[in-house]
C-alpha cells in the first residue's frame, strides 16, 4: 500500500481514455453474465462464480499496484466493489432475506435490517477500496449507496409517494452538493466531484419530475439550467454546466416539438416524414449552439480560479 494518503488525480491521456472505457463496457459485461448466471444456476451459483471473479479482480488490482499503474488498480477496485455487491445481494437471496419487499416501488421503506445490513457491507467495502486505492472513481458506489439509503430511510419514515419522493430528491441532493462544497473547502478536491455530480443528478431529477408537462413548467426548466451554469461558475465545477446544458437542450427539443415536429430522432439528420418543418429545427438548434457557446465564453471570463491546496494531490497516467 502507498505511504501516500493524497487522492490520486488522474490526468486526461490516451492511456487513461482507454482503461475508463475498457473498465466501462467489463462492468456493464459483467452485469450481463451475472444476470444469465443467475437465470441458470440461481442465487447460489451467482454467489460462487461472483466470489470467483472478485477473488480475481482483487489479485489483478493489487498486481497493478504493485507494478505502478494506479489508474488500472482503481478502476478494478471499482468493478471489485460492483463484484462485491452482487456478491452479498446474491448470498442474502439465497438465504430467503427479502431485499426488495415491494417490487412496485424503487425503493423498499427504508427499515428492514437486511437491506441495511446489505447497505452498510457495500458501503463498508467502497470506503475500504477508497482507503486502498485512493482512486476518485471509488466515491461513486459510495455515494451511490449513501443517496439510496438516505431516500429509502427518509421514504420509510416520512412516507412515500410520487409527489414526496420527488421533494426528497431535491433536498438529499442539495445535502450532497453542500457536503461536497464544504468537501473542497475553497479549492478543488478529488474525491468531491462525483459527490457533485450525484447532488446534481439528484435536484435535477426532482425538479423535472414537477416540471416536464407544459410550456410554463419548460421556461422554470430553462432558468433552472441557468441556474446550474451559475452554479458551475460559482463552485468551479464543470458538472453542474454539463447538466445545466442538458436542461437547455431538453428545453429547446420541447419547444421543438410543440412548434415544429421533431421528425427524427436525431435533430440534425433530415427529418420524416416529408411535411415536417425543415427550417425551424436545424435554425432552434442553431441558436442553441450558439447560446451555449456565449455560456462558456462569460464563464471563462468570470470565473475565478481557486487556489491551490497545500500539497497537491500527485496527477497520474
Amino acid at each position: 500500500m502507498s505511504v501516500s494518503s493524497f487522492p490520486l488525480k488522474p490526468t486526461w491521456a490516451s492511456s487513461t481514455f482507454l482503461q475508463y472505457l475498457g473498465a466501462t463496457f467489463s462492468v456493464f459485461s459483467l452485469g450481463s453474465l451475472f444476470t444469465v448466471l443467475r437465470d441458470e444456476h440461481g442465487s447460489g451459483g451467482l454467489f460462487g462464480w461472483s466470489a470467483l471473479v472478485l477473488a480475481i479482480l482483487i489479485v489483478l488490482a493489487v498486481g497493478a499496484e504493485q507494478r505502478g499503474e494506479p489508474v488500472v488498480a482503481g478502476l478494478v477496485a471499482v468493478i471489485g466493489v460492483f463484484c462485491w455487491a452482487v456478491l452479498v445481494a446474491s448470498l442474502f437471496d439465497a438465504i430467503g432475506f427479502e431485499l426488495a419487499p415491494n417490487p412496485d416501488s424503487f425503493f423498499n421503506g427504508g427499515l428492514g435490517l437486511d437491506t441495511i445490513l446489505l447497505e452498510t457491507l457495500v458501503a463498508g467495502a467502497a470506503v475500504f477500496a477508497l482507503s486502498r486505492f485512493r482512486f476518485p472513481l471509488l466515491v461513486v458506489p459510495l455515494a451511490a449507496v449513501g443517496w439510496y439509503a438516505v431516500m429509502d430511510l427518509l421514504e420509510g419514515v416520512l412516507g412515500g409517494g410520487d409527489t414526496a419522493t420527488a421533494i426528497l430528491a431535491i433536498l438529499v441532493g442539495l445535502g450532497f452538493v453542500l457536503v461536497a462544497a464544504s468537501y473542497d473547502g475553497g479549492g478543488h478536491h478529488p474525491y468531491a466531484f462525483w459527490l457533485h455530480v450525484v447532488g446534481g443528478l439528484s435536484v435535477g431529477g426532482g425538479i423535472l419530475w414537477f416540471w416536464h408537462e407544459h410550456t410554463w413548467e419548460w421556461l422554470l426548466v430553462l432558468i433552472v439550467s441557468l441556474v446550474y451554469v451559475v452554479v458551475a461558475r460559482s463552485l468551479g465545477r464543470s458538472s453542474y454546466a454539463v447538466l445545466g446544458a442538458a436542461g437547455l437542450v431538453g428545453t429547446a427539443t420541447y419547444f421543438i416539438e410543440k412548434w415544429f415536429s421533431l421528425g427524427s430522432l436525431v435533430p440534425f439528420f433530415p427529418s420524416e416524414p416529408e411535411d415536417v418543418d425543415k427550417w425551424g429545427r436545424p435554425l432552434v438548434y442553431l441558436g442553441l449552439g450558439a447560446a451555449l457557446v456565449a455560456l462558456g465564453i462569460l464563464v471563462q471570463r468570470e470565473r475565478t480560479v481557486p487556489p491551490a491546496a497545500e500539497e497537491p494531490a500527485p496527477a497520474v497516467h
